[in-house]
């Protein structure tokens, strides 16, 4: 049993019908994918549909363009319990040392952790767990700190 491989299913079960995830989430394969349409990120900043994502434009920036593509959820594994693709710890590393291609993708990355965060914090969580977080990118907090007063 991989740490974390029940979250899929709890988080998967308080999904809503018809609900379309956009997924940044460690362990993919865990997904249901006959039940809910759900498409999963990979090499943030290489490719991703017109207009292109909004990188460093900010979290609303990124909560539009997803919405826009009809995407109602975000999922993504936290940043520093990943130990592989969407681990803060490995592109931290990369920002100005290692190959060529990671420097290059790092600020990408790192971006798009600042925007899960951000998100987490101005709509509502359906789902945390330490393996997996699940975001109604529709629903507003009320009352939620805006992004750059909630700190690092």
């Amino acid at each position: 049993e991989i740490p974390g491989g029940r979250a899929y299913e709890e988080a998967q079960r308080l999904l809503p019908e018809g609900a379309r995830v956009v997924s940044a989430a460690e362990h993919a394969y865990r997904w249901r994918f006959d039940s809910h349409t759900i498409h999963s990120l990979d090499c943030l900043g290489q490719a991703s549909p017109d207009p292109g994502m909004p990188f460093f434009q900010g979290a609303e920036a990124v909560a539009a363009y997803f919405s826009g593509l009809g995407y109602t959820h975000l999922a993504f594994t936290p940043p520093r319990a990943s130990v592989c693709l969407y681990s803060l710890q490995h592109w931290q590393a990369h920002i100005y040392g290692g190959q060529w291609m990671w420097r290059q993708w790092a600020p990408f990355f790192l971006d798009f952790m600042k925007t899960q965060r951000e998100l987490a914090q101005t709509r509502r969580v359906i789902f945390r767990s330490p393996a997996l977080v699940v975001v109604d990118l529709q629903t507003r907090v009320s009352g939620a700190l805006a992004p750059d007063a909630a700190g690092p």
